[in-house]
C-alpha cells in the first residue's frame, strides 16, 4: 500500500536519504545536471512556504520511496517537481504524487501546470501524456518546457478513474495471486492447521515461534490468521514487519461466523500495517478463492464449493458468497473467484470489485450487500464497472 501525506520538516533528512540513494540518471533527469548539493538543498526548501507551494511524499513500506512538489512560476502558474526512488519507479508512485499536485494546485484556483524535462526523458512524458489533460511541450538547448491545462474535463476524469481501478487491482494482487501463503496457530501452543489454506499450488507454511515470539517465514505473500486468535495484534504486527502485503482474517470452520469472536485490532495496528504497505481483508470475513488451476486457492470456511469458472463473488454477508457459489454449482456453474470482506475494516468491495473486473477468467461478477450503505456502494461499483463487465447486485 501507498501513502501519499504532506512534507513535513521532520522528513527533509529521510529526503534528503533519497537523493543521496539515487542513481546518475535519475539525479539528472531531477534537477537538469549531476550536481551532488541539488538534493539537499531541494530537500530544505519543502517545508518553506516562501519556496514551496505544495509538498508531498509516498510512503511504502514504512520509508519515503517518492517526493513531489510545486513552487510559484509567476505570473499565475506553479511548477511541477517529481522524484522516485530507482526501485519504486514504474509502479504508478509517480502518477500518485502528480495526482495529488494537480488537486491542490486546481483547489487553489490555479490553470496551468509547467515542468521542465530533458528531451530524452520519456518516461515523464508518458506519464504526463497518460493524466488526460491538455499539454504541450517546447525545447530549447536540450530541455523542454511541459505545460498543463488544469481543466477537469472528461478526458481527464476517465483517465483518472481508469487508474484509480487499476490501483485497486494491484491491491488485491497479493491476497489472490499469492506466491507463498503462511498459516497462523489458532491459539498458543497451537499447531498451524495448514488445511485452511486449501491445497493451493503455491507453498503454504505454518508459522511457528523464535524464543518464545511469533515468526513469519520469508518470501510469504499472504498470512492466514483465524478469527479468534489469541495473539491477533502480534500475529498481524508479525505480518507487517516481515514484508506480507496480505493479511486475511478469516473464520477457519464454516458456521463458526457467530461462535467465535471476531479478531479485533487494538488501535495503531492497522495504521502500521498500512505504513508498511500491507492490507488487511476482514475481520470475519469466511474465506477467499482463486480457481485458477495456476493458483488453486481455497481459503476459509468455504473449502469445497467453489467450483471452477467464469463467475466472481464478492459479498459482505457472512457465509453467504459460499451459499451462492454451492447454488451455482447445482445449476452447473463455476466460480473464477470468491472474497467475502466480512467486517471490511480495510480492504472493501470496492477493491474486490475493481480486481474482479479486470481479471481475465471472471466473466461476470455477482455482488451479494447486506447492509444499505453496502448496497448503494454496489450501485456505484455497477456503474463504475458496466463498461468492463456485466455486475449483478
Amino acid at each position: 500500500m501507498i501513502t501519499v501525506r504532506d512534507v513535513t520538516t521532520t522528513d527533509v533528512p529521510e529526503i534528503v536519504r533519497l537523493f543521496a540513494g539515487l542513481s546518475a540518471r535519475s539525479v539528472r533527469q531531477r534537477f537538469l545536471s549531476m550536481s551532488t548539493r541539488s538534493g539537499p538543498e531541494y530537500a530544505r526548501s519543502l517545508p518553506d512556504p516562501e519556496r514551496t507551494t505544495d509538498a508531498v511524499v509516498a510512503i511504502t513500506r514504512g520509508a519515503i520511496v517518492g517526493v513531489g512538489s510545486t513552487h510559484p512560476a509567476p505570473p499565475d502558474a506553479v511548477e511541477l517537481a517529481v522524484v522516485v526512488d530507482d526501485a519504486d519507479q514504474g509502479h504508478g508512485i509517480g502518477t500518485l504524487l502528480i495526482e495529488e499536485l494537480l488537486a491542490r494546485a486546481s483547489r487553489r484556483g490555479v490553470r496551468t501546470m509547467v515542468a521542465t524535462v530533458l528531451g530524452g526523458n520519456a518516461q515523464i512524458l508518458e506519464v504526463l501524456k497518460d493524466l488526460g489533460l491538455p499539454w504541450r511541450i517546447s525545447y530549447a538547448d536540450g530541455t523542454g518546457t511541459v505545460a498543463i491545462g488544469l481543466t477537469d474535463d472528461r478526458g481527464y476524469r476517465v483517465a483518472r478513474d481508469l487508474r484509480a481501478r487499476k490501483s485497486d487491482a494491484e491491491a488485491l494482487r497479493p491476497f489472490l495471486e499469492p506466491r507463498k501463503i503462511a498459516v497462523f496457530p489458532t491459539g498458543i501452543g497451537d499447531v498451524a492447521d495448514r488445511d485452511l489454506a486449501g491445497h493451493p499450488v503455491v507453498p503454504v507454511v505454518a508459522v511457528g515461534r523464535v524464543g518464545g515470539r511469533l515468526a513469519v517465514p520469508p518470501g510469504v505473500s499472504l498470512a492466514i490468521i483465524p478469527d479468534g486468535l489469541s495473539e491477533s495484534d502480534a500475529a498481524v504486527t508479525a505480518c507487517a514487519d516481515a514484508g506480507v502485503l496480505a493479511i486475511a482474517l478469516v473464520t477457519a470452520r464454516r458456521h463458526d461466523t457467530d461462535a467465535v469472536t471476531p479478531t479485533g485490532l487494538s488501535p495503531g495496528v492497522l495504521d502500521r500495517v498500512r505504513a508498511a504497505g500491507a492490507r488487511v481483508l476482514g475481520p470475519r470475513s469466511t474465506g477467499l478463492a482463486n480457481t485458477n488451476p495456476r493458483v488453486g486457492l481455497d481459503v476459509g470456511a468455504g473449502q469445497g464449493s467453489r467450483w471452477a469458472g467464469a463467475l466472481g463473488i464478492v459479498s459482505d454477508v457472512p457465509e453467504e458468497a459460499d451459499r451462492v457459489a454451492t447454488l451455482l454449482r447445482t445449476r452447473g456453474l463455476g466460480v473464477s473467484a470468491v472474497v467475502d470482506v466480512g467486517q471490511a475494516v480495510d480492504v472493501s468491495m470496492a477493491e474486490v470489485v475493481a480486481w474482479m473486473a479486470r481479471d481475465r477468467r471472471t466473466q461476470v461478477v455477482l455482488v451479494v450487500v447486506g447492509e444499505p450503505v453496502s448496497r448503494d456502494l454496489a450501485v456505484r461499483l455497477a456503474e463504475v464497472h458496466r463498461a468492463v463487465k456485466p455486475v449483478v447486485l
